[in-house]
């Protein structure tokens, strides 16, 4: 009988929720604040899309990765020291040979390093065989003291007499020294007994034409002597 009666009193408590519910649900002060938030979200969305937006300021920069460089590997760390160094610029640094010249060509035209081509294949095959298409025809004399010289110096320098063929195995061309006329080349050529070094003046107005060839001086490789 007593669980009889506890049944209908469960029944009736959840009946008079469910009905308390409802009837709040229906109340008028539930009905603003659902008419509140809809006019309130309408009025948002209007607002936000009659604002004429500009366009980003940098947009590809914005997007852009600023960890990374071009010509700066990623596994360098990019801190204020790398960048200095990486935005610099500096003078370009040429090789120097002591008792030479540095080895900066920028100054030394096509031209010219032909002539001191032939020129070299002319020395390493026949001393004799220069002719006016590599010597100026005025300075023909000055040439002819050059063999003189040359042969002289090869002998005073290594202890034999100058090679008629392959007197020298290779050759290395120094800084110009350049004018609107002349330019003056230093040669060094190399032999196994040590080098001879030698100026090359050159005519450059018109065709490029040796004016005179001066010996600088040589220097042994007295391990091999």
């Amino acid at each position: 009988m007593l669980k009889h009666y506890f049944s209908k009193i469960v029944i009736l408590i959840s009946s008079l929720l469910a009905f308390i519910s409802l009837s709040c649900s229906n109340t008028p002060n539930a009905k603003l604040l659902s008419s509140e938030d809809d006019t309130l979200r309408t009025a948002i969305v209007t607002k936000e899309s009659s604002i004429n937006w500009s366009k980003p300021l940098e947009d590809g920069r914005l997007q852009k990765r600023i960890d990374i460089m071009d010509n700066i590997v990623t596994s360098i760390k990019l801190n204020p020291e790398v960048m200095n160094a990486f935005t610099n610029t500096c003078d370009p640094v040429y090789p120097y040979i002591e008792n030479f010249a540095t080895l900066n060509l920028n100054n030394l035209s096509q031209s010219n390093r032909y002539v001191i081509e032939k020129l070299y294949e002319v020395i390493n095959t026949d001393l004799y065989s220069a002719d006016t298409e590599l010597i100026n025809p005025k300075y023909l004399f000055n040439y002819v003291f050059f063999i003189s010289d040359i042969e002289s110096a090869y002998k005073e320098a290594f202890g034999s007499n100058f090679p008629k063929n392959n007197a020298f195995s290779k050759y290395l061309i120094g800084e110009p020294f350049v004018t609107q006329q002349i330019s003056q080349v230093p040669v060094r050529l190399y032999c196994e007994k040590g080098s001879i070094d030698i100026c090359v003046i050159i005519y450059v107005l018109g065709k490029n034409l040796i004016n005179q060839i001066e010996i600088i001086g040589w220097e042994v490789n007295y391990a091999e002597k």
